[in-house]
């Protein structure tokens, strides 16, 4: 199914597409994916960045130290040498942060985004550490990088195979290049795949690009995945978090890390081209009683899962006066007008596809819903998809609304 899938997609975009061998990776690299139960690893990012603007050139390496176990279990643990210097672990109901620095730890409840078979989504993601020495799911880290652009792009080819850290590696590239005059960015993906587990041995990303003559870009990140172990007995502990001696907790409530809220307050109107080539914005919708506008995308499980609750929202409420606008995150509208036509929607579909409008929305983490009244202002939101007790809560706010 995979395969005709893929083909259909290069079929479409009058494009040569994956051959045999590529599509059979692809199924592999899936079935790996999906006979494990935990895995354990470690990753070294080597990043070398050049100036750009204010954003100052950096050069470092940093070290990770990953358990994942099914029930939306993980630990990471970014190391310099031995010593970690920020931790974020979760025991399939509440996650911890811990950072060095300031020798502070936070807990809070975990999303449906983190733990609704949050494991099988974990594994075609990856953790990144920020600048701030946080480690967060990155969903477009190199597993999901890989496996998304695998499926939907025909850019991305099987080019040879290597030795890796004594592991013989497929080799997967995609290079495409992105224009907005006149500036222009060129990505590169390699992926060394173990031909014996399937599972990623090594990743480097290049981002070059600019405005000729005025500014430059040059950025590049090499992963390297090593003692990989698949299906590890993990000790009873493994997802415990104890506080390092000294160490002071703090509220996640607290405002350093509270993700800014909309609630109460006007919601951002800006202009987003639709997936059938108009352009749209919230003051189309100024008749209407209420909007739900969701941040979603292709490759997300949770949002997927939002979607038959989306539909019969629609199906109910559109001629009371409700308005249903889906937001893809997706890097192209390729990917979003082909999975549109495998899973058609009937409500409006628009594209943000620098996220700046997700940015206005303070959207960290997807699916993102808002509901907007008549007077533009944003009644509720919520992050993640909770099912029929979310479902439940957006028809009490529709009760009020279109009445």
């Amino acid at each position: 199914m995979l395969a005709m899938l893929m083909l259909l997609y290069a079929t479409a975009h009058g494009c040569v597409g994956p051959t045999t061998a590529e599509l059979t990776l692809a199924n592999k690299v899936q079935a790996a994916v999906e006979d494990l139960d935990a895995l354990s690893l470690g990753v070294e990012i080597r990043e070398n960045r050049s100036k750009l603007g204010r954003r100052p050139a950096v050069k470092r390496t940093v070290h990770l130290k990953i358990l994942m176990a099914d029930g939306g279990r993980f630990r990471v643990e970014a190391l310099q040498g031995d010593a970690p210097f920020a931790a974020i672990v979760c025991d399939g109901k509440k996650i911890t942060e811990w950072d060095a620095k300031e020798n502070l730890w936070t807990r809070y409840e975990a999303s449906p985004l983190h733990v609704e078979n949050a494991f099988k989504e974990l594994l075609v993601k990856d953790y990144l550490v920020t600048d701030y020495a946080k480690s967060w799911v990155d969903a477009e880290g190199p597993f999901g990088q890989w496996f998304e652009r695998v499926i939907m792009a025909p850019e991305t080819k099987l080019t040879g195979t290597e030795i890796i850290d004594e592991r013989s590696c497929d080799v997967v590239t995609y290079k495409k290049t992105e224009w907005e005059f006149p500036a222009s960015v060129t990505e590169t993906f390699t992926f060394y795949i173990d031909r014996r587990t399937h599972l990623l041995v090594k990743q480097n990303q290049t981002v070059v690009g600019g405005v000729p003559l005025i500014a430059s870009m040059n950025s590049r990140k090499d992963f390297f995945y090593r003692d990989v172990r698949t299906n590890p007995t993990l000790p009873d502990d493994a997802f415990v978090f104890t506080p390092p001696r000294g160490s002071k907790f703090i509220s996640s409530d607290a405002p350093r890390f509270k993700i800014p809220t909309l609630d109460g307050k006007p919601a951002p109107n800006p202009k987003l081209p639709s997936v059938n080539g108009s352009t749209v914005s919230l003051q189309d919708y100024k008749d209407k009683k209420a909007v739900l506008l969701v941040f979603w995308a292709t490759w997300c499980g949770p949002c997927k899962k939002e979607m038959p609750t989306l539909i019969k929202l629609h199906e109910e409420f559109a001629t009371k006066g409700l308005a249903i606008i889906g937001v893809s995150t997706d890097k192209d509208m390729g990917s979003v007008k082909w999975f549109l036509k495998r899973h058609p929607l009937p409500y409006t579909i628009l594209h943000d596809t620098k996220r700046k409008v997700g940015d206005l929305y303070f959207v960290k983490a997807i699916p993102r819903t808002f509901l907007i009244d008549k007077e533009g202002i944003v009644v509720k939101s919520w992050l993640g998809w909770s099912g029929k007790e979310e479902e439940a809560e957006i028809r009490k706010e529709l009760a009020k609304l279109l009445r």
